[in-house]
């Protein structure tokens, strides 16, 4: 079965951060071959790499969808013209209450909030996929990283 991106502009930004984090990790692996440099930034580019191929696969449809949802006009309006700036008010209120809160605690309410305010208000989904991935994540810096992040629960 045929299957086609719903918009193709994602298309052009998933290869652009695609292309980019492979530029980024083979210039850091050029400049040093140290275990400690590439600590942390290769697991990171494994998991935006991996993040790519999900958006790309969770993006598409078959084509005989594509054809018949042509005639229908898009949802938009006042609240998805400010998400982006309802994302990033909340980057940077987590950028600022790691110190205060922990980096795993407020690495679970960001990422909560995040998935909430792009899964049209879904919080069942938006609590379990914060806890899981912020908690996991916390835990995988705090393995790689050869300092200490201030913590609250781990």
């Amino acid at each position: 079965m045929k299957r086609v991106l719903r918009n193709p502009g994602n298309l052009l930004v998933v290869l652009g951060c695609a292309a980019a984090t492979i530029a980024y990790v083979l210039d850091a692996q050029a400049r040093s071959r140290s275990i400690e440099n590439l600590a942390f930034i290769v697991p990171l580019a494994v998991a935006v790499l991996a993040l790519c191929l999900l958006v790309l696969f969770t993006q598409q449809e078959p084509a005989e969808n594509a054809k018949t949802k042509g005639a229908e006009k898009p949802q938009g309006g006042a609240a998805n013209a400010a998400l982006p700036y309802y994302c990033f008010g909340a980057f940077v209120a987590y950028v600022l209450s790691i110190p205060h809160l922990g980096f795993d605690v407020a690495n679970m309410i960001f990422v909560a909030l995040f998935v909430w305010l792009q899964s049209r208000r879904q919080p069942l989904r938006a609590l379990l996929f914060g806890l899981v991935f912020g908690l996991g994540a916390a835990w995988v810096f705090q393995t790689i990283l050869p300092y200490r992040l201030p913590m609250t629960l781990l």
